[in-house]
């Protein structure tokens, strides 16, 4: 039967997806990665469908911009600190669509296959961490957690309206590089890390970006190793639809897929 498969050239992609998906469990914080990867054809010039991104195949040249196909996956990652992952859904990136767009779609994709009482947690690297992925998902039944770049400036909520004037759009700055304009967090949390050291997180809600007020989330900054005398430099991340998880949980998730 694998070899007929095969010399038939086709996949039922509405009956293998959800197939896939039924491998995964169902109990416990389950945790998937999204993540797009580059196959670069650079000796394929008449090639349909070839797109310029950039890879970081050290074959080639350490991140280049070459041309071939972007491939959006969606995996299980079972296990922090190991390698092993199930695919779940993975599809070309095509035309003018982009990685965040075909990654929306997938991640929609499993929520409808998935039953209503699980804990997923979709996690990805800073490409995805914008107001473009997360307001997409925000209606969503799964838990995002996104990094963001350490150069975000987010804002509060504009606050009731004052009864004359236009009404404001954004409330206060929230500039990743000023903690003068952090003020205190929502949650604070330190403990023991075996691989990080000392951890301090720190966690703020109801932020948004300027490009979209609509679409508030929530911020972590992860700090680790502070028993060191030079610290590396801290981690923001954002997070959506995250109710009912701690924020020890929040952190573990990604960390599962994206190591701090």
């Amino acid at each position: 039967s694998l070899y007929r498969a095969v010399e038939r050239r086709r996949v039922d992609e509405s009956k293998l997806r959800p197939y896939l998906t039924q491998q995964v469990p169902t109990q416990g914080v389950t945790v998937f990665a999204l993540d797009t990867s580059v196959w670069p054809r650079p000796h394929s010039r008449t090639l349909a469908g070839l797109r310029y991104e950039q890879s970081p195949t050290q074959a080639i040249q350490s991140y280049a911009t070459v041309q071939g196909y972007a491939y959006s996956s969606l995996a299980w990652i079972p296990e922090r600190g190991r390698s092993w992952a199930l695919s779940v859904d993975t599809r070309r990136v095509v035309g003018r669509q982009t990685a965040v767009e075909v990654g929306v779609k997938q991640v929609k994709a499993l929520c409808e296959t998935r039953p209503a009482d699980t804990c997923d947690v979709i996690t990805a690297d800073g490409s995805y961490g914008n107001h473009r992925f997360l307001g997409a998902l925000k209606d969503q039944p799964c838990t995002v957690v996104v990094r963001l770049r350490r150069d975000r400036v987010l804002y509060r909520a504009a606050g009731p309206y004052a009864g004359h004037g236009r009404p404001r759009v954004h409330g206060g700055r929230f500039a990743f590089k000023d903690p003068v304009t952090w003020g205190p967090p929502a949650e604070q949390l330190c403990f023991e890390d075996k691989r990080y050291g000392q951890v301090r997180l720190r966690l703020w809600h109801d932020l948004h970006a300027k490009q979209d007020a609509r679409t508030p989330f929530s911020v972590i900054l992860a700090e680790v190793h502070l028993e060191r005398e030079t610290p590396p430099k801290p981690v923001w991340l954002g997070c959506q639809n995250a109710q009912g998880l701690s924020l020890h949980t929040l952190w573990l998730a990604f960390d599962q897929r994206w190591p701090i």
